[in-house]
């Protein structure tokens, strides 16, 4: 744990502010956090709960759509897109490399986090501090002005203060809020940090699972996250870096359905990029894979099927169409693993197209990369086919493989589901060796063990023996529904 807190059984307090003169004691504060563990994905109890919630949040999402609100209260002449401010973004060169001795800004990012404590606030500290790299040359890499939060901020969903447990708790800890030297008359007021590092957030799948009412409380209100403070007041925005820079976070809500206002929005914000200016998107899901998977689909198929594209495809294309040239990166998590498409430059095409980034490794468990695509087929966007590479994962594919290896494992890691599945398998033989017993005319009226018993143990009999317990699980109404 860092220096300024105290750890209580399964809490940590931050131990009061240094004021000076014995003032902390009077004018600290002490913060209790829970220490969640990472969440147990395979625990039946677990699945049930989330499969239920997803299918209430995908239901009924598609009739109330909380970003219609957001709109109506929020209109685009009232939403101008952020700044960064110019004195601490400023550059010599937009073109050069990020120097932080001739000023620019440092941008983090950071998606799929709030898996569990020790994970989460390894993640949060790594992003609220300067932090010094060896290899390939020796740097220290300042703290960030802007952290991008890619979705998923929250595991497994809202509810039960998942926000304030899973995401508050860890990255308060890693970058406490000042303490006020002097008595506050509201200990709740949030105190001024002059050039406070800003938090901008998209939301994923798993923000949406209580129809993204927490997401909108916290990073849409303005209230501050530690030292980091929140400035967007949609589920969306847009964020000018620097002149030249523009950095778009778009919300496709779970079924990947860009909204009219949002639209509009992103319409309006169109309209101020100049001449040469270049845009990085900010999406939930790396959709890019799944729309090169159904072309590859597409291509095996004799005859051509009404397939369209893929939904979650659908509206970040509308997006890549509406920027164009200006459009030179699509960033997205989702996936927690790292890997990088980059666009082949063997026509002027595929020049234009962006580089396609998933960036999930925000401390929640990692996925695989050994099945991702390489080379993908090409995408189309604008009428314009795509052509991409794999130009970096990680983890690498030989060690993705030898970590999925690991599965057999699984009964060793995760006692209850092995024995629910167990136990589920124990009742389906049971009901299937019941059926075996009762005789039946297609047997002459002898049970399937009866028969069995008559069969010679030999290969080629192998084929009327699975018949013999095919016809009496078919027989069972039970085993088969079970």
């Amino acid at each position: 744990m860092a220096d300024d807190t105290i750890d209580v059984g399964n809490v940590v307090a931050p131990a009061a502010a240094h004021a000076g003169n014995g003032a902390a004691a009077t004018n600290g504060r002490i913060e209790l956090y829970t220490q969640e563990p990472m969440v147990n994905w395979l625990g039946p109890l677990q699945l049930a709960r989330t499969g239920l919630r997803t299918a209430v949040a995908t239901t009924l999402g598609a009739f109330a759509d909380p970003r219609e609100v957001q709109a109506a209260l929020m209109p685009v002449a009232s939403n101008p897109p952020l700044q960064v401010p110019q004195e601490v973004a400023a550059a010599d060169d937009p073109d050069e490399p990020y120097d932080p001795d001739k000023g620019g800004v440092w941008i983090d990012y950071l998606a799929d986090t709030g898996d569990g404590w020790d994970s989460t606030y390894s993640m949060a500290l790594c992003v609220s501090q300067p932090v010094t790299i060896a290899q390939p040359v020796p740097r220290t890499l300042p703290a960030s002005r802007v952290l991008l939060l890619g979705g998923d901020q929250v595991y497994p969903t809202p509810a039960r203060n998942g926000y304030r447990t899973r995401f508050l708790d860890p990255f308060r800890a890693a970058s406490p809020a000042p303490v006020s030297d002097a008595p506050a008359s509201d200990p709740e007021a949030p105190i001024a940090i002059p050039d406070a590092p800003w938090m901008l957030a998209t939301p994923g799948n798993h923000d949406w699972y209580d129809g993204l009412r927490g997401f909108a409380q916290l990073f849409c209100n303005g209230k501050p996250v530690g030292r980091w403070v929140t400035k967007q007041r949609t589920s969306y925005y847009a964020l000018k870096v620097r002149p030249g820079w523009w950095i778009w976070g778009l919300d496709l809500q779970l079924e990947s359905a860009i909204d009219r206002p949002q639209r509009d929005y992103f319409n309006e914000m169109r309209k101020a990029l100049k001449s040469g200016d270049r845009v990085v998107v900010c999406t939930p899901e790396p959709s890019w894979v799944d729309e090169a998977e159904r072309v590859q689909r597409e291509g095996r198929k004799a005859l051509p099927s009404i397939e369209t594209l893929t939904p979650r495809f659908r509206s970040l294309r509308e997006i890549e169409v509406l920027l164009g040239e200006h459009l030179v990166l699509v960033l997205a998590g989702d996936s927690h693993h790292y890997a990088r498409y980059a666009p082949l430059r063997a026509t002027q095409a595929s020049m234009q197209a962006p580089q396609r980034i998933t960036c999930g490794g925000g401390g929640a468990f990692l996925h695989g990369t050994h099945a991702l695509p390489d080379p993908p087929k090409p995408i189309t966007v604008a009428g314009v086919k795509q052509h991409y590479t794999l130009a970096a994962v990680y983890p690498d594919k030989p060690t993705s493989r030898r970590l999925r290896d690991r599965a057999w494992r699984l009964p060793t890691r995760n006692l209850s589901l092995c024995g629910v599945l167990a136990v589920l398998y124990l009742f389906w033989i049971w009901m299937v060796q019941s059926a075996s017993k009762v005789p039946s005319p297609m047997r002459g009226g002898r049970s399937v063990m009866e028969v069995l018993a008559d069969l010679p143990l030999s290969i080629g009999d192998a084929g009327e023996a699975g018949r013999q317990v095919f016809w009496a699980v078919a027989h069972s109404p039970g085993s088969v529904v079970y």
